[in-house]
């Protein structure tokens, strides 16, 4: 069961949508078992994450996920941007056990899309 914190992260929705133009990167990756899916869009300047939006389908965890690194990633380095999820996810409740695919998930799509966009170097 997805916690109260995040639960209410993922129905606010925080910053669903997309990015465009030239620089942006994009990612994608799904849940084979249950059919879950995030793609995310981010806008990397001198290392760090300047935007990201995203857009799934799927269980509450894997929108709460989301909804988390759009807020948490904001300037975050790209180094150590799966950690600052972590961090953020654990503050708000964290996920269950059976939650944890859609952190995961949402990791390769975010580790994709910045290997895709200009100035993730």
């Amino acid at each position: 069961m997805v916690a109260p914190q995040l639960r209410a992260l993922a129905n606010a929705a925080a910053g669903q949508g997309a990015l465009s133009g030239d620089a942006v990167g994009h990612g994608r990756a799904e849940h084979p078992v249950c059919g879950d899916e995030v793609e995310v869009d981010v806008r990397v300047q001198r290392g760090r994450i300047a935007e990201l939006r995203w857009r799934a389908r799927g269980c509450p965890a894997t929108y709460a996920v989301a909804a988390v690194g759009a807020l948490e990633l904001d300037g975050a380095a790209v180094d150590g941007a799966a950690a600052a999820l972590r961090r953020g996810l654990a503050a708000r409740g964290d996920l269950a056990a059976a939650e944890r695919h859609a952190e995961a998930m949402f990791v390769r799509a975010l580790q994709a899309a910045i290997a895709q966009a200009p100035g993730s170097c």
